[in-house]
Formats: C-alpha cells, structure tokens, sequence
C-alpha cells in the first residue's frame, strides 16, 4: 500500500487521489455467556490521500530531528527495546541479524519514508460521501475535541452523582443547552468580528461579573466596563 501510494502523483497542494480497499479484514471479539470468541468481519473502504508542501516541510522537519536522535544514541551505545517505546524513530530500524538486541539504521526506510512526505490519508466506508466532504469534516475534529473538553470543564457535565434516570436526563440537558448557549456567543462574536487579546477562560470571567436588571421585560446593564459593552453590542446585534 505505501509503495502505490508513493507512486502517486501529487503536482500541487490540495492535489486528491482514491484508493478503494477490497474485503479488508478486521479481527474483533465477542462476548459471549462470559466467553470472549475471536470473529473476523470483512469490509470495504476507500482511502482519500491529499498533499500539503507544508505539511511535506514539516515532515522531513521531523525525520531529520528523529535521525538526529537515533544517530546520537547508535554512536553512543546499542540501542535497547526501552529506548524504541513511543519513538518516532522506532520505524527506521532494524534487528541487526548477528545479536538480536543490536539495531542498525535501514536507509532504504528512510528512503521510503521520504516518498510520503506532505500526504494524508482519512479511511471511510461511507461511499456516499465525496472525497472533498471527508476531508472537511476530518477538519471539524479540533472543534468537536474542543466541545467535548469545554463540557467536561467549564460545564462540568461530570462527574454525574445523581441516580435517577430522570435527573441525568436533566444534568446533560442543561449542559447541553449551556454549550449551545457559548457557540451561539461565540457565533456573533466572530460574526461582528470582536477580538480579544485574553483567554477565553478570562472572558467567561468577565461575563460572569456583567450585572443588571430586568425591568418591564428588558434587561438593563448596570455600570458595564469597555469590554462588557463590547460584548453587550456583539449579542444584541
């Protein structure tokens, strides 16, 4: 698979190849009256690979650091299993065949390595959906992350204490709603383009602190600083 991958051609950034992926198996287990049994399943996929100079540039950014590492470490001593956990470098080498604990740099992986730079790829089984609607919605996963970390912090969606069902329903409800209410805060923040120059974290502080008072169905601020009147207009409008 890398091998025809390499073989691509990508002539400029945003450049789009589909590679469809026949019968792939997929080992999984089921468990069954307490017995975990072994099955495998086979499916269909495509993979969308798309090129980036940019992201070549900061893959051979950092081939050339880990080859920097690994050089550094060969010249110093062998190189022990200890060292390969989660190492990057890992992938460039191999078991020297005189002493099983001795490794050697292969080049040619190296080499090979080289050839992919700039190029990734998103696996789907969905056919339905075009190679272009893959990419953009793999490109909304930062903010999806960033949702799930904002409801488990500031919104505090857990941990849950309540037992009944009812009551859960209500605690993820209200959570819910609150991040509903932050986008759409966001939303007209970006949409009247006001910026600041602080976290976010200090801006929720800051909204926290807004005082007023609700009078024949209106809502009237009490004494707003700048930044609260900044915030204020963005919302109305």
């Amino acid at each position: 698979m890398k091998e025809q991958i390499a073989n691509l051609a990508f002539v400029s950034d945003g450049a789009i190849h589909t590679i469809d992926i026949k019968n792939k198996e997929i080992n999984y287990k089921e468990t069954i009256n307490n017995e975990d049994i072994k099955k495998k399943i086979q499916i269909n996929q495509k993979l969308i690979l798309t090129y980036s100079s940019k992201r070549a540039k900061k893959d051979k950014r950092t081939r050339e650091k880990a080859l920097e590492k690994i050089e550094a470490k060969l010249n110093k001593k062998n190189i022990a299993k200890s060292d390969l956990k989660l190492s990057y470098y890992a992938k460039y080498l191999d078991i020297d065949d005189k002493c099983s604990i001795k490794y050697i740099l292969n080049n040619n992986k190296v080499l090979q390595d080289e050839k992919l730079d700039g190029i990734k790829g998103f696996a789907t089984n969905d056919f339905t959906i075009s190679a272009q609607d893959v990419i953009a919605h793999y490109q909304n996963q930062y903010e999806v992350e960033r949702a799930f970390r904002i409801s488990k912090t500031d919104l505090k969606i857990r941990p849950i204490y309540h037992r009944l069902e009812t009551r859960i329903k209500a605690h993820i409800l209200i959570s819910f709603i609150s991040y509903t209410i932050y986008k759409e805060f966001e939303r007209k923040l970006k949409l009247n383009d006001v910026k600041f120059n602080f976290s976010q974290k200090f801006l929720r502080k800051i909204i926290e602190h807004l005082i007023a008072l609700k009078i024949d169905n209106e809502i009237i601020p009490i004494n707003p600083s700048d930044i609260q009147k900044q915030i204020l207009d963005a919302i109305k409008n």
